[in-house]
């Protein structure tokens, strides 16, 4: 399988595959959108599965393809602090989208695609945000799928790390 994500936190692994796992592996939910719980040693278990993502969002997304936590935020289970990007566009939200979830329940955009672009320089595109991380100050880390020419940075090939700043420019780490 091919990982599409993997948490920058200390200690167990939070992964998604590209495709769904053959036979769930023993797991509950081994779909492309659920989230696994990966650690040497131990046997994986669903971290956040299908009907999860239905409860805490109000859709079942088709692919999950980037997953973060944000650091300083608490909440029950860390869900409040959650991030998360999709593999298509689905739900109203756009596959460049990093989203979170609202606090009154569903999904909400913490970064649209076109904030990305204008970051990035390019008034008119799109992109898909298909890696996500964040550094311990809090800035956001990023690669997308995919070329992107004449940016800011110059051309952006498909998984460069992209920081955003924080007075809101682009660096390429």
């Amino acid at each position: 399988q091919t990982l599409d994500v993997v948490s920058m936190e200390a200690g167990p692994w939070i992964v998604s595959t590209t495709s769904p796992i053959p036979d769930g592996a023993g797991l509950l939910d081994g779909s492309d959108s659920a989230l696994i719980r990966v650690q040497a040693g131990l046997t994986p278990r669903v971290q956040t599965s299908m009907a999860g993502w239905l409860a805490m969002t109000g859709f079942e997304p088709s692919d999950i393809d980037g997953f973060a936590l944000r650091p300083g935020i608490q909440g029950p289970a860390h869900r409040s602090s959650m991030a998360f990007t999709l593999l298509t566009n689905e739900a109203g939200f756009r596959d460049g989208d990093v989203l979170g979830l609202a606090p009154g329940g569903g999904a909400t955009v913490l970064v649209s695609e076109d904030a990305l672009l204008g970051i990035l320089g390019v008034p008119e595109g799109s992109i898909d945000v298909d890696a996500l991380a964040y550094d311990d100050t809090g800035r956001m880390l990023f690669s997308i799928q995919g070329f992107l020419g004449k940016t800011v940075l110059g051309d952006v090939d498909n998984g460069d790390i992209l920081r955003i700043e924080p007075d809101g420019s682009a660096t390429r780490v």
